[in-house]
């Protein structure tokens, strides 16, 4: 079957399903009389034509003539054949969207007509197939399918492949990636991580070789996003900020714009994580060592015990007081309060590395939040403080894990900003 006939059947298809498209004209091949029968309303004899053509000539790419039977079948009362021949047509192109409004049609299936009524072509492969394919489009399916079905889409791109047809075999895998990387985005937007976590796994799964690199630009960065949030979430912080590097270096070796929010959320949640337990968002250890105080009296805050800092309130007002620190450390004469360096080198000198962290991490989100270019004398400023810290550190055992952790991220995401 050429090309242009290929197309003209699939034309076809849509005219019948949507009436408001213009049907083909009689002077494209074999199967336009089934096409004009149609058009007559002789829906049966359409079918008939059909499946006499398809058994007294069979053609490699048929997919498009059994999209056009399903069709047929559908506006003849004929379910089962409908079915049937809508199975077929997608087993060898899933992208066939008259065979899926067929399925949508038949919802829900009932299962005793499954094998008997489909072609030996793809009878084998019934069980895994028709409770799948049988439930409708991907981003319509319920949960439960949607991981069986990115299975079965990899299933026929590996059969393409095996049968010399590459090029069909990588559209069905884009096809199936972008799938299972949408309903993996409708999960985090209904904060199921773990369940996106399993598509994005999938989506990966469905790439040559498990390799996402080797998968489109746009397919890479996707996956790379998508896990950058679930990171986040699932506190794998380091992972977090290696997904964000490689959408980096897709572009332009710098963290885009547009990723501002997710950028911005995995520093703030770094940030917390020093002090504070994710789970149940109580202090680590209450050191009033690793926070900024505010100036406020003690009076306004009754939680608190004489002579802590205000930062200690909460993990909220511990980036509020760090951020105020920072915004008016220039003032500190007239507040009579000591300077952001005084004491983070206080901190240094005791091996205390929790306080100045958070300040590395609190310049670099004032400095994402502002956007543009960072300055030189900030990025001088942020370098500084980043050196000071490694010295300090020389390779200390006694680091708590989330202090070195934060400070990686820390390190890693500076070098994402743009100069």
């Amino acid at each position: 079957m050429d090309h242009r006939l290929s197309l003209r059947i699939l034309a076809a298809a849509f005219s019948i399903v949507f009436p408001h498209l213009s049907l083909a004209d009689e002077n494209d091949g074999r199967f336009m009389e089934a096409i004009r029968r149609m058009d007559a309303g002789n829906y049966a004899g359409a079918v008939d034509f059909i499946e006499t053509e398809l058994r007294r000539a069979p053609v490699a790419e048929d997919a498009p003539a059994y999209a056009l039977l399903a069709v047929a079948a559908l506006r003849a009362g004929m379910d089962g054949k409908a079915r049937a021949a809508a199975i077929t047509a997608l087993a060898d192109d899933p992208t066939l969207s008259p065979a899926w409004t067929v399925l949508e049609k038949l919802r829900p299936a009932p299962a005793p007509w499954a094998a008997a009524d489909l072609p030996e072509k793809v009878r084998g492969d019934a069980d895994s197939l028709l409770p799948i394919l049988g439930c409708g489009r991907l981003d319509q399916w319920p949960k439960f399918a949607v991981r069986g079905c990115v299975n079965v889409y990899g299933m026929y791109a590996a059969r393409l492949t095996l049968t010399g047809r590459p090029k069909r075999a990588e559209r069905i895998r884009e096809l199936g990636t972008a799938s299972a990387l949408k309903y993996a985005f409708d999960c985090i937007s209904a904060r199921d991580f773990e369940e996106a976590d399993v598509l994005v796994d999938l989506a990966v799964s469905l790439q040559d070789g498990n390799d996402p690199s080797k998968a489109s630009r746009e397919t890479q960065t996707a996956v790379h996003v998508l896990r950058s949030v679930i990171d986040v979430q699932k506190r794998r912080y380091l992972h977090a900020i290696a997904d964000l590097e490689h959408v980096a270096a897709l572009g332009h070796g710098r963290i885009d714009p547009e990723l501002s929010d997710i950028f911005a959320r995995l520093l703030f949640t770094v940030y917390e994580s020093i002090s504070w337990e994710p789970e149940t968002g109580m202090l680590r250890v209450a050191d009033p060592d690793d926070f900024f105080d505010s100036g406020i009296a003690e009076a306004m805050v009754p939680a608190l015990k004489p002579g802590l800092p205000y930062g200690m309130a909460s993990a909220e007002e511990d980036r509020v007081t760090c951020a105020t620190a920072l915004i008016t450390d220039g003032m500190h004469t007239q507040l009579r309060q000591p300077s952001v360096d005084s004491i983070v080198r206080d901190r240094l000198r005791k091996k205390n590395f929790e306080l100045p962290v958070k300040v590395v991490l609190q310049m670099i989100s004032l400095v994402e939040r502002g956007g543009g270019p960072v300055r030189p004398e900030m990025q001088a400023n942020v370098n500084r403080r980043i050196a000071q810290i490694e010295k300090a550190m020389g390779g200390g055992s006694d680091i708590p894990d989330a202090t070195l952790d934060a400070f990686e991220v820390a390190k890693r995401a500076w070098a994402l900003l743009p100069r």
